[in-house]
């Protein structure tokens, strides 16, 4: 028996579809250089969240509090950090868990290797004592529990403004310095050392 066109044309197909399916992995191929055009590092290695509430903690006691509209979570192995494009507020609190000073500003960026938060435009620190600090940068060192700038400060208390370049404080804003104060300061005479 002789075969038909019918029966040829099966075996041939059969055989077309394989060859053909052959073809196409054999040609494909990922350049990752091609790819990387494509795709954003950045935006690949990024955790979002909105309306953040952070807590953080030394043995068990609650000791800030950082609330934000926006956080963006670097994951970077080499430099992951803690973006607030949206800014921030920090509650610093004490042993009772009371508030002893907070900060707000519309911009921060933590970097999670050096444990420093940076904070940006328009920040300003309160404490219970009715003071208050404007700047236009703070830094944060979580390591050492210490604030500080080197830039134009402007403190306002019950009774005085001050201001000047160059702040540091510990992180309540209790005790606090301005490294070179302009203008005129009060001075209690009853508290100069002779």
């Amino acid at each position: 028996m002789r075969p038909t066109f019918f029966s040829l044309w099966k075996r041939l197909r059969g055989g077309i579809a394989s060859i053909f399916l052959l073809c196409c992995l054999i040609s494909c191929e990922n350049d990752l250089a091609e790819v990387s055009k494509f795709i954003d590092d950045d935006a690949v290695a990024i955790e979002v969240g909105e309306t953040v509430k952070m807590l953080y903690s030394d043995s068990g006691r609650v000791e800030m509090m950082i609330e934000a509209p926006l956080l963006h979570r670097h994951l970077d192995k080499r430099t992951p950090k803690r973006e607030f494009p949206a800014g921030l507020e920090v509650f610093f609190l004490d042993k009772e868990q009371k508030v002893q000073s907070w900060l707000i500003g519309k911009y921060a960026i933590e970097d999670e290797n050096k444990n420093i938060i940076t904070v940006r435009d328009s920040v300003v620190l309160f404490n219970h004592n009715a003071e208050k600090l404007e700047t236009d940068e703070l830094i944060w060192d979580k390591g050492t529990n210490t604030i500080s700038t080197k830039q134009f400060v402007r403190i306002t208390t019950e009774n005085e403004q001050i201001t000047g370049y160059g702040f540091e404080a510990d992180r309540e804003f209790k005790h606090w310095k301005i490294i070179a104060p302009q203008g005129s300061v009060k001075v209690n005479p009853n508290k100069i050392d002779n």
